[in-house]
C-alpha cells in the first residue's frame, strides 16, 4: 500500500513503469487478502471450517492473482522492450490509455482462465471433505475430487473391463482354442455377472 500511495503522490513517478509497479503491488494485496484473513479468523476463533462456496471463492481469487502474477510481468517486459527499442516513440505507444488497457487485459485474462479450473470442481463431496492445509489450495481440493472420482469409477471400470474381456474371449479368440462349454460360461459371465457389478 505504501508503494501505491508513494507512486500516486509523487508526480514524477507517473510513468508507465511505476503504473505497472503499483498494479503489481495491488495484485499482491489482493492475493494476500484472499488468504490471510481466513487464516487469522481460523486461528483466533478456533473454527477451522470453511463452506464449500467460500472455499471455491477463495481458490478463484487466489488462482486469478497467481495467473495475473505471470501476466503482469509480461506486460512490464513489453513496456521495457518499448522503452529500449522505440525510445523516441515510447510515450506515444505507451500512453496512459495503452497502459490501462494492458493491465485491464491481464486482469480479464487471469479472471477468465481461473473460472474453468475452480468452477469445474462442482463435484459434491460425500466422503472425506477435510483438507490438511491452512487455506483452500487448488491442489489439495482436487485431490479430494480425485479420491471420490476414483472410488466411484472403480466399480464402473471393473465392470467394463470384465465385459470387454469376456467379449474378446468369445468373439476374437480362435474357435479351435475354446470349447462350446467355455463359450456358454463366458456368455453367462457377461450377461449375468457383469450387470450385477454395475452400480
Amino acid at each position: 500500500m505504501g508503494i501505491i500511495g508513494l507512486i500516486r503522490l509523487t508526480s514524477h513517478l507517473h510513468t508507465p513503469m511505476y503504473f505497472f509497479l503499483s498494479n503489481f503491488s495491488f495484485l499482491n494485496i489482493c492475493y494476500a487478502s484472499s488468504i490471510i484473513p481466513g487464516i487469522l479468523h481460523s486461528l483466533m476463533s478456533g473454527h477451522r471450517a470453511i463452506s464449500y462456496p467460500g472455499c471455491k471463492g477463495q481458490m478463484y481469487v487466489a488462482l486469478s492473482c497467481r495467473v495475473n502474477e505471470c501476466l503482469l510481468p509480461a506486460v512490464m517486459a513489453y513496456d521495457h522492450y518499448m522503452a529500449v527499442c522505440l525510445p523516441l516513440g515510447y510515450m506515444v505507444v505507451m500512453s496512459r490509455r495503452a497502459c490501462i488497457s494492458l493491465v485491464a487485459c491481464s486482469w480479464m485474462v487471469s479472471l477468465s482462465l481461473s473460472i474453468v479450473p475452480v468452477f469445474s470442481l462442482s463435484v459434491p463431496f460425500c466422503g472425506p471433505n477435510q483438507i490438511d492445509h491452512f487455506f483452500c489450495k487448488m491442489l489439495t481440493v482436487m485431490q479430494l475430487g480425485q479420491r471420490k472420482a476414483f472410488s466411484t469409477c472403480a466399480s464402473d471400470l471393473m465392470a467394463v473391463a470384465l465385459f470387454h474381456r469376456t467379449a474378446i474371449f468369445i468373439y476374437m479368440w480362435p474357435r479351435s482354442a475354446h470349447s462350446p462349454g467355455q463359450d456358454k460360461m463366458a456368455s453367462v459371465f457377461y450377461t449375468v455377472v457383469t450387470p450385477m457389478l454395475n452400480p
